[in-house]
C-alpha cells in the first residue's frame, strides 16, 4: 500500500508509482519504468562495440611492440658488427707483429747461412766468427721462445644490463576504469650516461632509434680512444664504419658549435644531426640521395 501512494519519480508524471527500480532506487509507474528498464538494456550494444573497439585498439597497439622487436633485433645485428670489426682489427694487428718477427728470424737466418756458407768455403772460420756465430745462434734461441709467449691478452666481453632495458610489466596500461595508454616503442630504449652527453636535432626516418644510437655510441668511442684534438680521424673512423655496416654512400661532419660551419653537399641529405654537449661539437650525417 505504501507504493501506491508515492507518485512515479519521473518528471511531470502524476501516475502513482508500481516499481523501485534497485539500481537507481527511483519508485517509477509501470509505463515510465518500462521505458526506463529499456534504456539501461539499450547501453549494451554501445558498451559491447566499446569493448570490440578496444580490442581493436589493443592489436594495434601490438604494431609499435612488434617494431620494438625488429629494433632490438637491429640491435643485435649491429652488437655482432662492432665484435666482429673489432676481431678483425685485432686479428690483423697481432698478425702483423707475428708475421714482422717472423720475417725478421729468416732475415737473420738467412745472413747465417751465406756466412756459414762462406765460412765453409774458405775453411779458414777463426775463433771470434765461431763465437759470434754461435751467439747469434743463442739469440735466435731466445727470440723463437719469446716468440711462442707472445700470447694474447683476451679479458671476457662484459655487456651492461642497462644497455636495452624492459618496461614495468605494467608499462603502457593504467587503471581499467580509464584508457589504454601504449607509449611509443623509442621509449623502451634507455641511452647510457655516454649517450646522456648527445642532443639529438633531427633525425630523419632513414635514422631508426637503433641506428642513432649505434652511431653516437660509435662516436663517443673514438672521442675516447683518439682524443677529441683528432677530429678528422674520427670522422674518417665514422664513415668508414657506416659504409661497413650500412652501405657506401655516407658522409661524417664535424664542427665545432661555436663556429658552425658546414658545407652542403650537392645529393647528399642530413639524416642525423646531434650536438655533443660538452665538447660543443655537432655531427652531421649525411646520406647520398639516390
Amino acid at each position: 500500500m505504501a507504493l501506491s501512494t508515492r507518485p512515479c519519480a519521473f518528471r511531470q508524471c502524476r501516475q502513482p508509482c508500481r516499481a523501485l527500480c534497485l539500481f537507481c532506487t527511483q519508485y517509477l509507474c509501470r509505463e515510465h519504468f518500462d521505458n526506463h528498464d529499456h534504456s539501461i538494456n539499450a547501453q549494451i550494444p554501445t558498451l559491447v562495440k566499446q569493448i570490440k573497439t578496444l580490442i581493436n585498439q589493443l592489436d594495434d597497439s601490438l604494431n609499435p611492440i612488434s617494431s620494438s622487436l625488429k629494433c632490438l633485433n637491429q640491435w643485435r645485428i649491429n652488437a655482432h658488427r662492432t665484435v666482429d670489426r673489432f676481431y678483425e682489427e685485432k686479428y690483423r694487428q697481432y698478425q702483423q707483429i707475428i708475421e714482422r718477427k717472423t720475417d725478421e728470424q729468416k732475415r737473420q737466418f738467412d745472413k747465417m747461412e751465406i756466412k756459414l756458407s762462406e765460412l765453409i768455403r774458405q775453411q779458414q772460420a777463426t775463433d771470434e766468427e765461431i763465437n759470434s756465430m754461435q751467439q747469434l745462434i743463442e739469440n735466435m734461441k731466445f727470440n723463437i721462445r719469446n716468440m711462442k709467449n707472445l700470447r694474447l691478452n683476451i679479458n671476457p666481453l662484459l655487456i651492461a644490463d642497462n644497455l636495452v632495458t624492459i618496461p614495468n610489466e605494467n608499462y603502457g596500461i593504467v587503471d581499467p576504469n580509464n584508457h589504454f595508454v601504449f607509449e611509443n616503442c623509442e621509449k623502451f630504449y634507455t641511452l647510457d650516461k655516454s649517450l646522456s652527453r648527445w642532443k639529438v636535432e633531427k633525425q630523419a626516418k632513414e635514422i631508426p632509434n637503433s641506428m642513432s644510437m649505434f652511431i653516437l655510441q660509435t662516436i663517443r668511442q673514438f672521442i675516447d680512444t683518439h682524443g677529441s684534438s683528432n677530429m678528422e680521424i674520427i670522422m674518417k673512423k665514422t664513415k668508414d664504419l657506416l659504409n661497413i655496416s650500412y652501405g657506401e654512400h655516407w658522409i661524417v661532419q664535424i664542427v665545432d658549435e661555436r663556429e658552425n660551419q658546414y658545407s652542403e653537399i650537392d645529393d647528399f641529405v642530413e639524416c642525423l644531426r646531434a650536438k655533443e654537449t660538452q665538447l660543443k661539437w655537432i655531427i652531421r650525417i649525411l646520406k647520398r640521395n639516390f
